[in-house]
């Protein structure tokens, strides 16, 4: 049955076989609804509010209505036979297609008791099935156990190709805590990237951009950009256009289909240090820069996006208009800093090492050494535990700066 794999203890109620569970510290003020569709995700909703109205669900013995709010050690009975049959149609208590699949391991950052964080690796997506959120569920399976609706999980997301550092949830205190930061602003979010091109200095970019919800695609706005020491090209679906050429015209029918199917414009803005610069072996005319990037705005693609509509995607990145490459992308969440003295983790800063596969693809672009000395800026105890520690730029433009014209080819 279905319970077998949740936590909770058998009983009988005359004839009828119950199942219960125990409200734990995550589900304190939790709607019972809500809770019951997490005990019982093949059940619909209308078919549990069924179960409510006739009864058959029992809080500590008594009958309770859908917008309950649950306390902590309150138990929660259910049917778990043929009443439940009865109710709703079907058994409630039937296993999912395939049963739970078996979760890999992880690679841990730090862990506290309501956070961790982990090193995601490129190729696996940051939720859904195969996903880093199964991975941290298996691994935090205890918190999960103790909670009946809450469920450890990323509390961001990084793109399928795109590794590095994301914290996740172990309690529903830790989830609110990193949400609360987030919207304060005081979460710095650190990027390494290789961009096919030459950025000879800092730059700001600044964009209005939306996203195609069919084809996956983020572009810039109708409205144009905004860039300090900037020019932009322009990315049109999985191509490039030459710097300073027009996109294609569309008639106006065309813009009314693609309108239903694009996000509202958000402004995406970040900040790009280069630090390293080399030109490929195959194509001697064709620049390399790795480069740190500061986010101020938090968009999907945001990195990648941006860089295409200058002409500059990340190596590799064949979405965005690069020629494909072994291995995809390069782009890396280095480090996640917290400002104006907020802790997280028990720490100010967490910095995830990058894979080894992409270390050695950046030391054959740029040389072991400098390789070694740009990455040593982001490590735990580097330069840039202090990059972020007054929410100023400045400390980390100089940092890198300094290090980008000693390199300077």
């Amino acid at each position: 049955m279905w319970f077998d794999s949740c936590r909770g203890a058998n009983y009988y109620r005359g004839e009828i076989h119950m199942k219960e569970f125990t409200a734990g510290p995550d589900d304190e003020g939790r709607r019972l609804d809500r809770v019951l569709r997490r005990i019982l995700p093949e059940v619909a909703l209308s078919a549990i509010h069924r179960l409510l109205r006739k009864g058959a669900v029992r809080i500590d013995g008594r009958r309770a209505r859908a917008n309950y709010r649950l306390r902590r050690g309150e138990k929660i009975a259910l049917p778990a036979g043929p009443a439940d049959e009865a109710v709703t149609g079907r058994s409630a208590l039937q296993a999912a297609p395939g049963g739970p699949r078996r979760a890999g391991s992880i690679d841990l950052l730090a862990t506290g008791p309501d956070l961790i964080a982990v090193n995601k690796p490129p190729g696996i997506a940051t939720h859904g099935p195969g996903s880093l959120q199964e991975l941290v569920s298996q691994h935090l399976r205890q918190a999960a156990e103790d909670s009946l609706a809450f469920r450890p999980a990323p509390l961001h997301r990084l793109d399928r190709g795109t590794s590095g550092v994301v914290i996740c949830a172990a309690t529903i205190h830790g989830a609110r805590r990193f949400s609360e930061l987030l919207r304060e602003r005081r979460v710095v979010k650190w990027y390494l990237g290789l961009f096919s091109c030459h950025i000879d200095t800092a730059r700001t970019w600044h964009d209005l951009l939306v996203r195609d919800r069919e084809t996956g695609i983020t572009r810039a706005a109708s409205a144009g950009n905004r860039e300090s020491g900037d020019k932009p090209g322009r990315a049109v679906g999985n191509r490039r256009e030459p710097r300073g050429a027009q996109p294609k015209a569309r008639s106006a029918g065309a813009g009314r289909e693609t309108a239903g199917r694009e996000t509202a414009e958000r402004e995406a803005v970040l900040e790009v240090f280069p630090m390293l610069h080399s030109r490929t072996a195959t194509r001697p005319a064709e620049d390399l820069t790795l480069a740190a990037v500061r986010l101020r705005t938090g968009r999907r693609h945001q990195v990648r996006a941006q860089a295409a509509l200058r002409n500059c995607p990340l190596v590799g990145d064949a979405r965005y208009g690069a020629p494909s490459a072994g291995g995809g992308y390069v782009l890396h969440a280095v480090r996640i800093e917290l400002t104006d003295g907020a802790e997280l983790l028990g720490r100010t800063a967490v910095s995830a090492p990058l894979p080894q596969r992409t270390q050695e693809r950046l030391r054959r672009a740029f040389g072991k050494e400098a390789v070694g000395e740009a990455l040593s800026l982001f490590s735990d105890g580097g330069t840039a535990t202090e990059l972020s520690a007054a929410s100023d730029t400045a400390l980390a433009s100089a940092a890198i700066e300094a290090f980008h014209t000693a390199h300077r080819g």
